[in-house]
């Protein structure tokens, strides 16, 4: 009789270790391809360690999800779980807390670095990054350097995005979220800082909706069903056709274009021609019409979102009812080719002749 017991419960052990360990190779299995990293216990596993960083979006197949990220910590967790995971990292304790962001110190792309976290009001989930670099006082030229570096990597790191800002912006939009880097003057006029700014698009339009006070606050993407954020067709190519306008010479418009990513083509004696591209879903023309060593008009064609280019002609100053707008010694006009594309032409107004002034 007891040789039957003992013989029953050596069975069951032996079968317990089997499940076991085919539970633990499956576990095994399963985070080598998703490479979830599980911070907590057991007992406290959460959906904040189930979120899968950007570098794993490629084998997801749950795109509920997809997560833009800093460092491989995916946005939309909890302030306490994106704490931990930086810390993890090496980033120091906060220095002190506010009610929206918390400020970490640590290293990041091999400099000294200074996080902000940005969370929502009710949840508590983080929906932004901002990363800005402790070394500053640079000189514009050590600035641009970084930036240049920087932007190198970060299309490396979340797809292609292109020019704003004069030159000092760098922006992607994502279907995950977006970044923007950006160099610019300290107050005071002490040097440059760099630095960049990341989101998730889900974490944001979350946030959005528990915001009690939304002034100055830019509206969330739309989103799909699987949380995906929509394509925003558009580039900075109003401010570019008018800074190439105002750079006066041909030879100054080049350089600006080579800024601004375009890659020039075969130059006429009227005319410099240049093209860019930003993934396979934006494409733009500029052409840059010159008499001798003078620029006289410039044109961009591009499939380009109609309303975001009429706003960013208002906040340069562009005034009128459509299709054409002025601004001092400048015209813009917006139109379509036969193509469809989106037309901006901007030209110097010429002056009045033989009308004097009253005295």
């Amino acid at each position: 009789m007891n040789y039957r017991i003992c013989f029953l419960l050596a069975l069951l052990l032996s079968f317990s270790l089997t499940v076991d360990a085919q539970l633990f190779k499956k576990s095994k299995k399963k985070k080598k391809k998703h490479q979830v990293e599980v911070v907590a216990p057991l007992q406290e596993v959460n959906r904040d360690s189930l979120q899968l960083p950007m570098a794993d979006i490629a084998i997801c197949q749950d795109n509920w999800l997809n997560r833009n990220a800093f460092l491989g910590i995916p946005l939309g967790i909890t302030g306490k779980g994106f704490h931990q995971r930086l810390v993890a990292k090496g980033f120091a304790e906060p220095a002190h807390q506010q009610n929206y962001y918390y400020l970490y110190q640590g290293q990041c792309r091999g400099k000294d670095v200074r996080v902000n976290l940005m969370k929502s009001d009710s949840t508590g989930m983080v929906y932004a990054v901002s990363v800005e670099e402790v070394q500053v006082g640079l000189t514009e030229a050590e600035a641009r350097l970084r930036f240049q570096e920087l932007k190198k990597q970060l299309r490396q790191e979340y797809g292609p995005g292109y020019v704003a800002n004069s030159g000092e912006e760098y922006v992607v939009n994502s279907p995950l979220g977006s970044v923007t880097l950006h160099y610019e003057r300290m107050t005071g006029g002490a040097g440059y800082s760099v630095g960049y700014f990341i989101d998730d698009a889900k974490a944001y339009a979350q946030a959005y909706k528990e915001m009690e006070d939304k002034t100055g606050e830019e509206l969330p993407r739309k989103l799909d069903a699987n949380g995906l954020a929509d394509t925003i067709r558009h580039s900075d190519m109003a401010e570019l056709t008018h800074a190439l306008l105002v750079a006066a010479t041909p030879q100054k418009a080049k350089a600006l274009l080579a800024a601004y990513d375009y890659q020039l083509e075969r130059e006429t004696a009227v005319l410099l021609p240049a093209v860019f591209k930003m993934g396979d879903y934006y494409q733009a023309r500029a052409s840059v019409t010159k008499r001798g060593k003078t620029v006289t008009a410039v044109s961009i064609v591009a499939n380009d979102t109609e309303e975001l280019v009429t706003a960013d002609l208002q906040r340069m100053g562009y005034t009128g009812e459509g299709p054409t707008y002025s601004n001092g010694a400048f015209k813009s006009t917006l139109s379509r080719n036969a193509k469809g594309l989106l037309v901006l032409t901007i030209s110097k107004i010429p002056p009045l002749k033989g009308k004097k002034g009253k005295r």
